[in-house]
């Protein structure tokens, strides 16, 4: 008898840390197709997107290290739509640790296109950002980006 209690104990043991490293793993996929809308959104200049993913205390650090809140790079971006050609956006070695209702990525992003006369530019940055998770939907709250300086300047 008591030997069926431990296993039974051990089974709901296991069953439990399954559905905890799933909802991990559903929260980490969130996380990541999140960064990715944000890299399409980026690179096509849509506002719209951008708008939804932000939370309304979003801040970031640029590269340049000024310090921007929400409605002044949403107003950024929809300046310019449609009248800037699009770009790549695209994310490498993106990270995601999710910690309860807290997500921390860390990436390089890279930037591919035509920028003023410079024809297949690239720029490189990494980047860190911090969502939370709040009425079941991933919204970030802090970005900064670094730029990463080409091999040949460092």
């Amino acid at each position: 008898m008591k030997r069926a209690a431990i296993m039974t104990a051990c089974l709901c043991l296991v069953v439990l840390m399954a559905a905890f490293a799933s909802a991990q793993s559903s929260d980490e996929q969130q996380v990541r197709a999140a960064e990715q809308s944000l890299a399409q959104a980026e690179s096509r200049n849509d506002s719209a997107p951008v708008k939804a993913m932000l939370a309304t205390d979003w801040v970031t650090v640029t590269p340049d290290g000024r310090v921007l809140q929400k409605d002044e790079i949403v107003n950024s971006i929809a300046e310019h739509e449609g009248q800037m050609k699009p770009y790549v956006v695209e994310l490498a070695d993106l990270k995601v640790v999710v910690a309860g209702q807290n997500a921390f990525c860390t990436f390089i992003r890279e930037y591919h296109g035509t920028m003023g006369e410079a024809k297949d530019k690239v720029a490189r940055q990494s980047v860190v950002h911090v969502f939370a998770k709040s009425t079941g939907t991933w919204k970030l709250h802090y970005e900064r980006a670094q730029p990463i300086p080409d091999k040949g300047n460092p």
